[in-house]
């Protein structure tokens, strides 16, 4: 269902959260990034999925479904919480500037 929704509309988001410590989640840091996701291009595929197999090791009985993609989200805008209280959004220029210095090379597939 994913997979088809992703290409009639591109447009998404991506939630990403921190288990707290304390267990609080109103206090752990989150982020959402929102863009569009793009197909992963032929010649990546191989890479994207050692990735992913690496972190989601049991898809391996469903990673090769003929209705099994990989998307790559390009990210527009970043709405970040640092736990309560502190929130904002990230200009996609500061987060792309950020993901470069911290991990340069490709960018991680989904």
């Amino acid at each position: 269902m994913h997979t088809q929704n992703l290409k009639s509309d591109a447009r998404c988001s991506l939630f990403v959260g921190q288990v707290g410590n304390d267990g609080d989640a109103l206090g752990a840091a989150r982020a959402t990034l929102i863009g569009t996701a793009e197909p992963v291009p032929q010649n990546d595929i191989a890479d994207a999925r050692e990735k992913y197999l690496a972190r989601q090791e049991d898809s391996r009985y469903w990673v090769d479904f003929a209705d099994f993609s990989f998307f790559r989200l390009e990210p527009m805008d970043v709405y970040y919480v640092g736990g309560f209280g502190v929130m904002g959004w990230v200009e996609a220029r500061d987060y792309e500037q950020a993901l470069q210095t911290r991990w340069p090379g490709p960018r991680l597939a989904f």
